[in-house]
């Protein structure tokens, strides 16, 4: 079935905007991290490159895909939200908190008091977001060419988030595993799975920002 977009579905402002507003702040934070790095070029696992990469990448990037994703499940993929201000408080806190803690378990040499915290906080948000994204397209009757990418961008979210969750155990709780492994699959089902995926679904979507 051909899902076209009815905005008469969309959720209320509520749930997407803040999500929309706090994507800048971030990007501002994230330019005073790479400031505070100082001049010259920085390593890959410099605390501050990994600090503003992480920023950009859950802060920035993250709240605007959430904010947009949540509308185009909703417009395209016909995914109802019936508890949207629960929904909210349920996904937004924790991702801003945990993008904070992770970037400061960085800049303090992968803190475990920092780090585990942020990996429970951000795991929830991530995991929470694409299982009810999930559930929702599973029973929506849209099989169209937006609802399938949507679905294919949010398993590659969850398996990114389980890999940075692994990660930061074995990191920060001496989890037996081969961290530099986890680093690279964990990046590329981020970058190449979740984020290519949905870029491309918001933009065919058309429906980036609140109507």
């Amino acid at each position: 079935m051909q899902g076209w977009p009815s905005y008469d579905r969309a959720p209320p402002l509520s749930l997407p905007l803040p999500f929309l507003l706090a994507s800048p702040c971030w990007l501002f934070i994230a330019g005073l991290c790479l400031m505070l790095a100082g001049p010259g070029q920085l390593d890959r696992f410099d605390p501050a490159a990994l600090a503003a990469a992480h920023l950009l990448a859950l802060g920035v990037l993250g709240n605007a895909m959430f904010g947009a994703a949540l509308q185009i499940l909703a417009v395209v993929a016909g995914v109802s939200f019936s508890r949207p201000r629960l929904l909210l408080h349920a996904l937004f806190w924790p991702l801003q908190l945990g993008c904070g803690l992770l970037a400061a378990a960085f800049l303090n040499g992968f803190l475990p008091a920092l780090l585990l915290p942020a990996a429970a906080l951000l795991g929830w948000a991530l995991l929470v977001f694409a299982g009810f994204g999930l559930h929702g397209i599973a029973k929506s009757p849209a099989r169209d060419a937006t609802t399938r990418g949507m679905a294919s961008a949010l398993a590659a979210l969850l398996a990114a988030a389980g890999l940075g969750i692994a990660l930061a155990g074995a990191l920060g709780a001496a989890w037996p595993l081969p961290w530099k492994t986890l680093l690279d699959w964990h990046a590329l089902w981020a970058l190449g799975g979740w984020r290519s995926r949905s870029r491309r679904r918001i933009r065919r979507a058309g429906c980036g920002m609140p109507r």
